[in-house]
């Protein structure tokens, strides 16, 4: 479990340390104040540790300077690393991010400076990789551009953050079966309860709800639909770590409500 991040001089979110909790975290604040940065921090450093399915082998240093360095690229898209770097006029001025957890090896420190400013610096390694999945999920919902996104954000340059195309990714995971799909059907029955249908995804690559079409649906169903897949799934699952950036947008105040019981059913899972 994620215990606390340590910021110093990182874009505009003051120097720091931010405790969780076990459960469910809110981040409340002005517009502007950066609460999507600090979430977009969090999955960076979250996701480059989140390997385990996937990676032999413990983490190596050099390789995670370099993965860290192009997940903040990639999900931030400043010019340069050091664009990162809360505004000053000290030419040496560098930014530190720490993330710590219950299990003491997940833990990990890196640096960045001005004067190297495409590197990162590992200054305390993880000893082994995180395995709880790590999702994001942005204000705008993504299953009515999910057709084709994926393939066509890798093979050009769209401008879109990298935690689109992540998220995409995980939409198209195929269903659970057996066991784990018992659990998950578990899970999406307030849900189901609520939108009054189940979530398939079709050849050409288009998301139904029943058989609606995603784009023919508000957008409040759109995200509780988006929910259901990631469940489905096995993307959110018991061992995640979702960070969901104003869940609350684009909603009428039905439909908030209704998201707010979504979201407690999820912790208590």
């Amino acid at each position: 479990m994620l215990r606390s991040l340590k910021i110093k001089n990182f874009t505009l979110l003051p120097s720091r340390t931010y405790e969780f909790s076990k459960q469910l975290n809110v981040i409340v604040g002005e517009n502007g104040a950066g609460k999507t940065h600090l979430l977009k921090l969090l999955y960076c450093m979250q996701a480059t540790i989140s390997k385990a399915p996937r990676t032999i082998g413990l983490p190596i240093k050099s390789e995670l300077q370099r993965a860290y360095a192009n997940k903040l690229m990639a999900v931030f898209r400043p010019d340069s690393l050091s664009r990162l770097i809360k505004r000053s006029m000290a030419p040496r001025l560098e930014s530190s991010i720490e993330v710590t957890y219950n299990s003491a090896s997940l833990n990990a420190r890196i640096k960045f400076s001005k004067l190297a400013d495409k590197e990162v610096k590992v200054d305390m390694t993880p000893e082994a990789w995180e395995t709880d999945s790590a999702l994001y999920l942005p204000t705008r919902e993504l299953m009515t551009i999910f057709p084709n996104f994926v393939t066509t954000y890798e093979n050009y340059d769209l401008g879109f953050e990298e935690t689109w195309r992540d998220t995409c990714v995980l939409l198209g995971r195929p269903q659970l079966r057996g066991p784990r799909q018992k659990d998950a059907i578990r899970l999406m029955k307030p849900i189901e309860e609520i939108v009054g249908d189940r979530v398939s995804l079709s050849s050409s690559g288009r998301f139904y709800l029943g058989n609606i079409e995603m784009p023919l649906l508000s957008e409040g169903y759109r995200k509780l639909a988006t929910l259901m897949q990631l469940i489905a799934n096995g993307v959110i699952a018991k061992q995640s770590y979702i960070f969901w950036d104003e869940p609350e947008a684009n909603l009428n105040p039905r439909l908030i409500r209704l998201v707010a019981q979504v979201i407690d059913t999820l912790c208590q899972y």
